[in-house]
């Protein structure tokens, strides 16, 4: 396992972090909590310090478990992420960026996770109902108490998160040092303004859903949905927007592409995101351990130049699979 600076902090995190995509009943295959716990407990043994969770994650329960997966290993050696601003609780103070919910969610985090500090407290979104200023305060209070070391925000546009940290030095408070953001071979728009932003300023870049919900994961080779996947329990937007017929071709392309180089078509798709030194850390899911030791091993591979240019190819054919794409929705329309 490699490691990388989170951003300007010294804070060295794991190039793959473990999510809590494990401990959704709804959304893997045999998702239990012992297998949860199975995974956080092997991650950290492969050398992953990084495990991402939300206080809205099974409301609370995500935490609850991460916290009794860690509980017998070292905590010095280990980055707790966690995520506020979906409701947790009922009635209008539940949900937001206020000083109140920040504050108040933070204390439940701690509880639930059973530990004294925070590692990585993240604003989960942006809340356009309370002013910067006032949730920038509420996380710089966290830090002047302990509670969380280092603060982050997920979301965020490239303005939001610019204007957030000009204010944050403007005002002396703790600054938002990563940003959590969706990228992937097929989702590719952060690329344009968020990562140099990042790169120029200094904030650390982790990234969720760096295999597309598992349709980079190999397994998808037909339109066919696997049941009880990450892709069947999505939106039916995102199914229109990424499950279609170009992709399916893109990641057929991607996966012969994985085959001659003996390699999966995950460990390609996350060291091609590694490739960036803007990324500090991507974020797996997992439904067994076994899944772990596979994808992990992207941290030491290495993709050539001429295999990142076979790559751009591959993802740049835009021409060659409109028509695929025409067709699709040709029949979908024939079928209202």
């Amino acid at each position: 396992m490699r490691y990388r600076r989170m951003g300007q902090t010294g804070l060295k995190l794991s190039e793959i972090a473990l999510g809590s995509s494990i401990l959704y009943p709804q959304n893997a295959e045999n998702s239990s909590k012992d297998v949860g716990i199975a995974c956080i407990r092997r991650a950290f043994e492969l050398g992953v310090n990084v495990f991402d969770t939300a206080d809205a994650y099974e409301r609370g329960e995500t935490e609850r478990v991460l916290g009794e997966a860690i509980r017998n290993l070292p905590r010095g050696q280990i980055v707790v992420a966690t995520k506020c601003w979906f409701p947790v609780w009922p009635g209008p103070l539940g949900r937001g960026l206020s000083r109140k919910h920040v504050v108040e969610a933070a204390e439940a985090s701690l509880k639930r996770l059973g530990i004294e500090y925070i590692d990585l407290y993240q604003a989960h979104k942006y809340d356009e109902e309370t002013p910067i200023e006032e949730t920038l305060a509420a996380f710089d209070l966290l830090v002047r108490q302990g509670k969380v070391l280092y603060v982050g925000c997920s979301n965020f546009s490239p303005v939001q998160l610019c204007d957030a940290n000009h204010k944050a030095r403007a005002g002396g408070s703790s600054r938002f040092d990563c940003i959590q953001s969706c990228y992937h071979m097929l989702e590719r728009g952060i690329e344009t303004d968020l990562l140099p932003l990042c790169r120029a300023q200094k904030v650390g870049v982790i990234v969720y859903s760096p295999l597309a919900r598992g349709m980079l994961s190999g397994k998808y080779k037909t339109a066919r949905i696997v049941p009880g996947s990450s892709v069947a329990v999505a939106p039916a937007e995102w199914q229109r927007r990424y499950f279609t017929a170009r992709n399916l071709k893109i990641t057929d392309a991607l996966t012969r592409f994985a085959d001659e180089r003996g390699l999966r078509l995950s460990q390609v798709a996350l060291a091609w995101i590694l490739r960036r030194s803007e990324i500090t850390s991507c974020i797996i899911g997992a439904q067994n351990p076994s899944q772990i030791d596979e994808n992990i091993k992207a941290s030491e591979t290495e993709l050539t130049t001429a295999d990142l240019a076979i790559l751009d190819q591959i993802l740049s054919q835009e021409s060659q699979f409109e028509s695929a794409d025409a067709r699709e929705r040709d029949e979908s329309n024939q079928c209202v």
